[in-house]
This record gives C-alpha cells, structure tokens and sequence, in this order.
C-alpha cells in the first residue's frame, strides 16, 4: 500500500517538470473593439487602439449649459404729468394797521385810541392760491426699477388790495405806541366835520415755487404692489410783501404816505421718502411722503416815503412813512437750519392705456421762514416821523426779524401719461 502512494506523487512530479519545459500556454488574440468615426482626428476623439473607459490628456469634460437669460418684463420707459393746485395758504398773522374810532360830529370828539377798532385783516395771504405741478421721468433699468424724476411747480401771482375811507360817524387813522410817552396814539387821516378827508389802502402780494431732482430705488412692497425710495434735492420759495399806502388831504395841504415791508424764503437741501403704490385694476392707490433738511436763506426789505404838497405845487419828499422809519429802514438777510415735510396721496384712474385721471390731496410744512406781519413794529418815536426835526431818543420802530412756522395743503387735478 505504501508502495503504490509513493509510486502516484512520483508521477505527478514527473508530468508537472515536463509542463514547465515545453513554455507558457498561447492564449487566442483578442480582436480591437469596434471605434466610432464620431472625434477622430480631434482632440476630443478617443485614439485607435485605446482600451475603452479609460480617458486620455486629450479629451475634454462636458460644458455646463447655462440657463435661459432673464427677461425685462415690457413696459412704459417714460412718464409726464401735470396737475392744477389749488392749495390754502397758512395766512401770515398782521398788527392793526388801519382802524376806525366812532365819533360824533357835533360836537367833535377827539379820537381815542382805547376806543379804536381795527379795520385791516389780521391775516394776509391767508385764501385759497392756485398754481400748477409738471412731472416727468424715465426708468434707467427696467419698468418700476430705478429712475429718475423731476418736479416743477409753481403758484400763480396773487394780489390783493383794500381800500378803507372815514365818514361823518368814524375817524380812520393808522394805530402806533408812542415810545416816549409810553401809552397807544393814532395818526389821524380823517375827522367827522370833514375838514381832514383820509383814505388808506392796504395791498399784499404773494409767489410761492419749487423744484425737485429725485431718484427712485425699488424697495421692499411690504405694503402695497409697489415701493421706490426717493432721495434727491429739493428747492422751494417764497416771496411776500405788504404795503400801506395813506393819503390825507385838509384846504390848506396835501399828506400822503406808504409803509412797505417784503420778505423772501428760499430753501435748498437734500430730501429722503418713500413711495407706495397699489393697483385694483384700473384703479391705483399712490402714498408717498418726503423729508427735507437744509438751509433757508431770509431776506426782509423795508422802505417808506411821505410827500407833502401845498395848494401852490410846491412839494416836499421824506423818507420814511408811519411804520417804516429812517429806524428801520433797509434790507437784512440771515441763514438758518429748516426742515421741509411733504406728504401726498391721490387716487389715479386709467380713462386709456397709459393715460391716468388723478386726484390728489397734498400737505407741505415748513419749520420755519419770515412773513411780512411778522416784521412790523408798533413802537414809534414820534421824534424820527419824517417832517419832524432832529430826531432824539431811541430809535423807534426796530428792524424785526421773527420767523414762523408755515404750511400748505389742498387738492389737486391732473393727468398721467406712460411711453
């Protein structure tokens, strides 16, 4: 048994040192894998003969493809638009000027200025003042994106003139405080036996304008469809003046007299706000409100003149009238720091394509500008009057320069156009 165990493995070694001898086995030649056309002879073809799957130095990677570019909606690139204002005016607060004493005639009585009752308003410029509002602006990026505006507006001249006479039953004379004698005295221009005959007029006018450079930067719609803010410059004006004018005539002279004062605001600064819009079809809701902080420049003029004529023709011109003295007489100017607030609403209607009806309510408060009234004063040296001598004492009345608070509000109409 043992001898036959021996006898296999010696054979097995035998066969297996005669494999080795005769050389490794011949395995049958692979055929290439069939190439595509598709690259050959480009630096993105695959080379004869390159195993497939395995990449070479010359072959790109797929381009990512870019998404569609976004599209600007259409829409109008341009707007105008004009509206007619017609804004009440915060009237300017006034001191007596003209007033009337009750008399009687026989016997005369000398006026007293306890009893004097003012005749003249105690407001000027205080009634509805009309004027007109220019638009016009263009998107630079896209509808409703960021723009630019511009705005005009402007108020119509407004004057106004009354007239005041005296009568058998009341004295018309010009109310003053006599500084030295420290009590009320009247500058008499009528008496009831009409041996003086007066009349006094007073006349007032007024100019308001303004101009703004704003751009709009859409914001945040939490409110509404819509919102842009706005930041620009803003420049408004105002211009006033008041005058009274006297005339008093006796058999033997002739008086006449003029007191003027006027007064101008102008503001320059830059402004901040916002703009919310809503749209319910062809209707549209606008909402915007501005702030501007800057400088106003004030100037108050004063002058007046008497001239006195004789039956003869002979005439004498003074300078200087009742209220307006060598005292105070002149121009004076200063600069202060104002605030403006602008706040507007108005209800729009489309009555075509791109054509809007408006109506609107606005509101401009300005903190603070110099009003005719408010440069009055009534203290008066009678020693500075112009016929009387050498003036003594001091001077009277003083150049005043107090300011106020001012502001405007009203409706306006207009039209709205988009190209």
């Amino acid at each position: 048994m043992r001898t036959a165990v021996w006898s296999t493995v010696a054979g097995c070694l035998l066969a297996a040192s005669a494999a080795g001898q005769s050389g490794p086995p011949v395995l049958p030649a692979l055929e290439p894998a069939p190439r595509s056309d598709f690259g050959a002879g480009t630096s993105t073809g695959t080379p004869p003969g390159t195993p497939i799957g395995i990449p070479t130095d010359g072959v790109r990677p797929p381009m990512p493809v870019s998404g569609p570019p976004i599209e600007v909606p259409p829409g109008p690139m341009f707007w105008a638009g004009a509206d007619a204002l017609f804004w009440r005016v915060k009237g300017g607060l006034v001191s007596p000027l003209v007033v009337g004493v009750y008399t009687s005639a026989n016997p005369p009585l000398p006026a007293d200025p306890r009893m004097a009752f003012p005749v003249s308003d105690d407001r000027i410029n205080g009634d509805v003042q009309s004027g007109f509002r220019l638009r016009a602006g263009m998107w630079l990026d896209k509808p409703h994106g960021t723009g630019v505006e511009v705005t005009f507006t402007d108020f119509l001249h407004e004057s106004d003139r009354n007239y005041f006479v005296g009568n058998s039953n009341v004295i018309l004379a010009r109310p003053f405080v006599d500084v030295v004698q420290r009590s009320p005295a009247l500058f008499q221009l009528s008496n009831p036996t009409g041996g003086v005959q007066g009349i006094a007029a007073v006349a007032t006018t007024f100019d308001s304008d303004g101009f703004e450079l704003n751009m709009l930067r859409r914001g945040p719609a939490m409110i509404g469809e819509e919102m842009h803010w706005i930041l620009g410059l803003r420049y408004w004006s105002l211009e006033e003046s008041l005058a009274v004018e006297t005339a008093a005539q006796t058999s033997a002279l002739r008086l006449s007299a003029f007191d003027s004062f006027a007064t101008r605001n102008r503001f320059f600064g830059p402004q901040v706000g916002g703009n919310w819009h809503w749209d319910r079809g062809r209707l549209s809701i606008d909402l915007s409100a501005k702030l501007a902080v800057g400088a106003i420049w004030e100037e108050s003029s004063i002058d007046g003149g008497s001239t006195a004529m004789s039956p003869s023709g002979a005439r004498l011109d003074r300078s200087g009238g009742l209220l307006a003295l060598r005292s105070n007489i002149g121009d004076d100017d200063r600069t202060k720091l104002a605030v403006m607030r602008d706040t507007s609403l108005s209800l729009g209607y489309c009555i075509a394509d791109n054509v809007q009806l408006r109506l609107g309510y606005d509101f401009m408060w300005v903190s603070n500008v110099i009003r005719p009234g408010q440069q009055i004063d009534l203290g008066v040296n009678p020693s500075y009057l112009p016929f009387s001598p050498t003036p003594s004492g001091t001077p009277r009345p003083w150049h005043k320069f107090d300011g106020e608070i001012f502001y405007m509000h009203g409706f306006s109409l207009g039209l709205a156009v988009q190209f």
